[in-house]
This record gives structure tokens, C-alpha cells and sequence, in this order.
């Protein structure tokens, strides 16, 4: 059902924007201001794809609308984060703190953290909801979070922004024919996923190697 109701969710927004768009082209700021402060919340809950409300920001508000969309994508993340932290995060926290090794490779990844998070952000393929509850448990700092998820997230932002800004019309945004017709699409999703792949494996190795450095120093 938890993974059920995502799609649920994402297909009746996507029916009530089918429905309205005529509307919704007529609206004024503070209408939409309202609309992206709720939709925030719903990324954070993992109830709508982040890349979806960007592809939708560039149709609806052009590159104008930018500044409403980081700010929800901002309140999102935070959203997210705390939620990791309820869903028992702290014990998650605590039973990993308890085992040396891990701990050992998480504390050597923080202190690449800003590398980390701007990657996972970067990425086009690693979820939202499951980052934010990943980046919970590993308890990085509340400001580095939103600080390094803001950089992560621009490029693949504006990009989808752009995508939108192309669309002819809502229904072939939403089905994805804008995306396919743009010439450079699959080459710039490949190229940040090999990008975020290859940074974050290497982050990685180099804890790994690290740790077994200590281990034998210390044997």
C-alpha cells in the first residue's frame, strides 16, 4: 500500500492539472506561492516526483517560476530529513553508531559531505524520499543538508525547467513526448548519472580504503 499510494497520488494531481490548465495559466503569484507551499509538503512525503513539479514549473511559470520551485524543493528536503529522523531515525542513528566498522566509514564520509550530498542530489536516478531518509540516518548536519541539496539539485532543475518551458501542450509534458523530442535529453541524464555513479563510488572506495588502512595500523 505505501508504494501504492504515491502513484496514486501523482495520477490525481496529474488529472485535477488536466482538468484545470486552462485555469491554472490565469493564475496570479500568491495563488501559485499557496499551491507550490502544499506541493512542498507532498514531495516531501514522497507523494510527487520532484522532476515532475519542474517539468510542470517550466510549462505553467517558465524559468520565472525558478525561485518557487527551489524554495519548495528546499522545504521538501527539510520535510523529508525530519521525517527520516521520526521514522526511527535515531535508533537507525544508534544501532549504526554501535558497530565500529560502520561507524568508522560514516564519519569518514561525512567529512566528505558536501561532495556527497551534492551528488546524491545531482543524480537523476537516485529517489528523493529514499535520499532524504538515507542522508537522515547518516545525521548530517541540517544546514549542509539544504546548503549541499540546493547545489545538487540545479542543474537537473533547470534542465527539467527548460523541458517544460518546450511543451506544446500539458498532456504531452506529462506523458513525457516533450522530453524525448528534446535532442540532448538521454545524452545529459546519462552524463549525471555517470557523474553522480562514478563520484559517489569513489567516495566510497577511498572510506573503504581508509578503514582497512586503520584496521591494519592498528593490528
Amino acid at each position: 500500500m505505501s508504494a501504492l499510494l504515491p502513484i496514486l497520488a501523482s495520477t490525481g494531481i496529474t488529472v485535477l492539472l488536466l482538468y484545470f490548465e486552462s485555469e491554472l495559466l490565469l493564475w496570479n503569484f500568491w495563488q501559485w506561492l499557496f499551491l507550490y507551499l502544499g506541493v512542498s509538503i507532498l514531495m516531501g512525503f514522497a507523494l510527487m516526483p520532484t522532476t515532475l513539479m519542474a517539468f510542470l514549473t517550466g510549462y505553467f511559470l517558465g524559468f520565472e517560476g525558478t525561485p518557487l520551485m527551489i524554495g519548495s524543493y528546499l522545504i521538501a528536503s527539510y520535510t523529508g530529513y525530519q521525517l527520516g529522523l521520526f521514522l526511527e531515525g535515531e535508533k537507525i542513528h544508534k544501532n549504526l553508531l554501535e558497530k565500529p566498522k560502520v561507524s568508522h566509514f560514516l564519519t569518514s564520509l561525512k567529512e566528505k559531505s558536501w561532495k556527497l550530498i551534492i551528488l546524491v542530489r545531482l543524480s537523476p536516478v537516485l529517489p528523493f524520499s529514499v535520499m532524504n531518509l538515507v542522508l537522515s540516518a547518516i545525521r548530517f548536519p541540517m544546514k549542509m543538508f539544504l546548503i549541499g541539496s540546493f547545489i545538487g539539485m540545479m542543474p537537473r532543475t533547470l534542465f527539467a525547467i527548460y523541458v517544460g518551458t518546450r511543451a506544446q501542450n500539458l498532456k504531452s509534458l506529462i506523458e513525457n513526448e516533450t522530453t524525448s523530442d528534446f535532442p540532448y535529453s538521454e545524452i545529459i541524464i546519462v552524463l549525471l548519472t555517470v557523474i553522480t555513479i562514478f563520484g559517489i563510488g569513489r567516495m566510497v572506495r577511498n572510506s573503504m580504503k581508509e578503514l582497512n588502512n586503520d584496521k591494519l595500523s592498528n593490528g
